[in-house]
């Protein structure tokens, strides 16, 4: 299966790169090293790609020669909350509640296939993952991603929760089998035909002890938000402060507060869509006055002090380093550089 396009929150990242820090490894070199930005992986509203997330889990086993990674760090992103969906999920009444929020909100995780679920004489999780170039990360995830479900499960309903058995598609990995078996806490079948965890049904209606209506109440709008952004929603945002900026709705001395106020939103969560788009507000903002001022500077009609304010900047100074910074060359020599195209007219005879 292609996954060009498929992403994963940078958020379950996070315990990850915690253990590489623990263990002496460089997060700038490791990021650098898989093609990854740094900063997108400390912003947890960002997504990465499924490739380079395998390669990155890749690069750290091997660095860390841990055969048992993916469970050490399921565990580590089971039992603690990175994410607004875990956040959600934890103050859900039960379980049965908190799985069809999963199912519903799953994109917030990852854009891999949504796991499903089925209660008949016993209830399963099924997952779906897809492989990338790198078998080996491919491998790490998809165990990762199931411990992180099995330890997830035992930190909603308690410590007495038990999986009947678990099922993975991953080799049978000879004497690592017993270790992954004690740390589970139940019997684990190699060599399977999917990923799957098994459970009684009497865990799904039990009440939950972090059951919180008000916060469920609150959380599932933000969640709800961040989904329908992350469903193309986002770029229709963006596409309508441009087509503001343009049309003259909104002005190039546009703040973050102000375009916010626009569309509706808090400043905060306007960024997070832009976030998620792989822009920002300042960055989306400087892209439109720099259109702009290259098309009045192509005009001509107006002098570069003119053209400064027109596009939003304080002085005259601010847009040239604005503008340099961005194509490369000064509002001045952009000037000349239209001067000097000869102007097309009848052929003489």
């Amino acid at each position: 299966m292609n996954t060009d396009k498929t992403s994963v929150s940078s958020s379950v990242l996070i315990p990850l790169m915690s253990y590489a820090e623990e263990h002496g490894l460089s997060i700038r070199t490791i990021c650098d090293d898989t093609g990854i930005e740094a900063a997108k992986v400390n912003d947890a509203n960002s997504r990465i790609d499924l490739n380079r997330v395998d390669a990155l889990l890749e690069t750290i086993a091997s660095q860390t020669q841990e055969p048992l990674l993916g469970v050490k760090i399921g565990y580590r992103l089971g039992t603690r909350s990175y994410n607004l969906l875990q956040h959600l999920m934890i103050v859900c009444p039960n379980l049965m509640e908190a799985i069809h929020k999963q199912q519903e909100y799953h994109i917030l995780f990852s854009d891999e296939p949504v796991p499903t679920f089925e209660s008949n004489e016993s209830a399963c999780i099924t997952f779906h993952f897809q492989n990338s170039e790198f078998p080996v990360g491919s491998q790490i995830r998809m165990l990762t991603c199931v411990a992180a479900q099995r330890f997830w499960l035992g930190f909603k309903c308690g410590k007495a929760f038990v999986p009947n058995c678990i099922e993975l598609r991953m080799p049978h990995p000879g004497i690592l089998a017993a270790e992954i078996e004690r740390v589970m806490g139940c019997e684990v079948k190699f060599d399977r035909s999917e990923d799957a965890i098994h459970f009684d049904n009497k865990w799904l209606y039990l009440d939950s002890p972090f059951y919180n209506k008000s916060l469920l109440t609150l959380m599932e709008k933000e969640t709800l938000a961040l989904k329908l952004m992350l469903d193309s929603q986002s770029t229709r945002v963006a596409n309508t402060i441009r087509e503001a900026l343009k049309e003259g709705r909104l002005s190039y001395r546009l703040s973050i507060e102000q375009a916010a106020d626009y569309i509706g939103v808090s400043a905060r969560t306007l960024n997070r869509y832009l976030s998620h788009e792989g822009t920002n507000f300042k960055n989306l903002l400087n892209e439109e006055r720099i259109a702009l001022a290259n098309k009045l500077l192509i005009q001509g009609n107006s002098c570069l002090e003119d053209i400064a304010q027109d596009v939003g900047y304080s002085s005259r100074r601010s847009f040239d380093r604005a503008f340099t910074l961005s194509v490369g060359y000064s509002p001045a020599q952009a000037r000349n550089k239209v001067s000097v195209v000869p102007q097309l007219g009848p052929e003489s005879s």
